[in-house]
């Protein structure tokens, strides 16, 4: 995932490799004075793939999907504020769960998260970590369903959620 913090730097969330225990640099909006950073191996464990900034009572924080199995929330300095583990719910027929992306709605209570490398799933939690036991898609070419829902964004023109599917066009 890439992102700009509030203040235009650059935010790449990458795979480690030993000994490297970072799963993130930062770069000053020219591009210069590149910084890893990152919580360590609880964050960075699986696969780091997707990458949001969201503003939550005016303070930027990131959501971080991770293809494995993990989600995770952190303030803009990568410290981790919660994560969760495992299929939404500890439900076994969300299976395979491989998130790829959120969504984060301006100051709504709700994130979207895409399951785009497994369930092809949209499941919705709180800002608080919690599955609120909401989710919409699944695995078709009909209306609504979705073969890789690789990302998904909010898009304030319209006030509503915006899914990219890599197969159905």
């Amino acid at each position: 995932g890439l992102v700009l913090d509030p203040d235009g730097n650059i935010i790449l969330t990458y795979v480690p490799e030993a000994p490297d225990f970072h799963c993130m640099i930062r770069w000053r909006p020219d591009g210069t004075m590149p910084k890893q950073f990152g919580a360590g191996t609880t964050l960075c464990a699986g696969t780091p793939h997707g990458l949001q900034l969201s503003l939550e009572s005016g303070e930027p924080v990131l959501y971080h999907a991770n293809n494995g199995a993990a989600l995770h929330k952190t303030t803009l300095d990568g410290y981790l504020i919660w994560s969760v583990h495992g299929p939404p719910g500890r439900n076994a027929s969300f299976q395979p769960y491989k998130p790829t992306w959120f969504a984060t709605p301006p100051e709504s209570k709700m994130v979207y998260l895409a399951d785009g490398y497994g369930s092809n799933l949209i499941h919705v939690f709180t800002t608080q970590g919690q599955y609120t036991g909401r989710f919409f898609g699944g695995r078709g070419t009909s209306a609504g369903k979705f073969m890789t829902c690789h990302a998904i964004t909010y898009d304030p023109r319209r006030g509503r959620l915006l899914v990219t599917d890599r197969e159905n066009h």
